[in-house]
């Protein structure tokens, strides 16, 4: 998809504008079956069964997606904007608005292990689960990678009950992980703090808000890789994160909504973007020379840019032998620093 518009439509049980289903996951007892235990070998089957979805522009606005009853995976009501049950999906450009989900992912869902949706440069923003997880929401089985190089930035989703942006549900004999870039998009800072927190009350895997967690903390989450915890959080952009991120976008997700995954919901892996590999020091050298009784500060606030948008900072100090190092930001953004006055 290169342009056009998909909008408006309605499907009983998945992907109300777009779905892709490669047959080879089914259900069996009642339960979805992983690929270890499908007779037909799953290193091929995306090659030759080649079910699949690019996007690279146009819209995808307005769809809804009901629970009449539930497909060959054992789903109902999920992906009102796309569905992805396959392995050959990519999202690079356009907006998905507006599509609501009866249950899970507003503007996406993805099925099943093994199947995989790769999302490139998108702001994933302004949208709502009733339930939890705003922006994403991921089952046990669900799989996140949000790297900083042409990935995502999530701000501004909300949720009623936890995870404004991003909330992960673990257990029920399941160890997916999640590795969460402490930048994202354009360099923009994402200082992840916890929001509220998850449960699961079984039989059901799908998770609740837990009544007695405190919403929209200030206790920040950081160097989270492949991590197997519960997570519920919630993005604190700082400075002209917003606007770094808006400068590289090309993708968006917005006005959607469901009650898991008002965004994004998957029992399978989500991508975005790449590994970001840039670190960066910057080092404060007090020259007094030429002034020998000039009075140093106790600290200094230095400022990081991104190609030219501020989007973080730090506080150097004797402390921290006036230097600090920070990791893991895009290679493909130019960063310099500006010294606080």
């Amino acid at each position: 998809m290169n342009n056009g518009i998909i909008k408006n439509n309605t499907a009983g049980i998945a992907g109300g504008g777009v779905a892709t289903y490669d047959q080879f996951v089914g259900v069996v007892g009642g339960q979805k079956v992983p690929y270890s235990k499908v007779g037909a070998p799953w290193n091929n089957w995306p090659n030759i069964y080649r079910a699949g979805f690019t996007m690279n522009g146009g819209s995808i606005d307005g769809n809804k997606v009901t629970s009449n009853g539930t497909n060959q995976l054992g789903d109902k009501g999920v992906g009102a904007g796309i569905y992805v049950a396959s392995a050959n999906v990519t999202l690079n450009a356009g907006e998905i608005i507006n599509n609501t989900a009866n249950d899970q992912g507003g503007a996406v869902y993805v099925a099943s292990v093994p199947y995989v949706v790769h999302i490139n440069n998108a702001l994933i923003k302004n949208n709502t689960a009733t339930v939890i997880g705003g922006g994403a929401w991921f089952c046990p089985t669900g799989v996140a990678e949000f790297h900083s190089k042409n990935g995502v930035a999530f701000f501004n989703n909300t949720a009623n009950g936890a995870g404004d942006e991003i909330a992960t549900v673990r257990g029920a004999g399941e160890s997916a992980g999640a590795t969460i870039s402490d930048y994202m998009l354009g360099g923009a800072s994402a200082h992840w703090t916890k929001d509220g927190a998850v449960t699961i009350n079984l039989p059901s895997i799908l998770g609740e808000a837990d009544p007695a967690a405190a919403r929209h903390t200030t206790e920040e989450v950081s160097n989270i890789v492949n991590n197997t915890d519960m997570l519920a959080l919630e993005s604190n952009l700082r400075y002209s994160s917003i606007a770094a991120a808006q400068n590289k976008a090309q993708l968006i997700i917005s006005g959607n909504t469901a009650q898991r995954g008002g965004g994004i919901g998957s029992n399978g892996t989500v991508i975005t973007g790449e590994e970001g590999t840039q670190d960066v020091t910057v080092k404060k050298v007090w020259d007094t020379s030429a002034n020998p009784d000039a009075v140093i500060p106790e600290t200094l606030t230095v400022y990081l840019k991104a190609d030219g948008y501020v989007v973080d900072s730090v506080e150097l100090s004797a402390a921290n032998n006036w230097e600090h190092t920070f990791h893991g930001l895009p290679d493909n953004v130019t960063l310099s620093f500006t010294e606080g006055t």
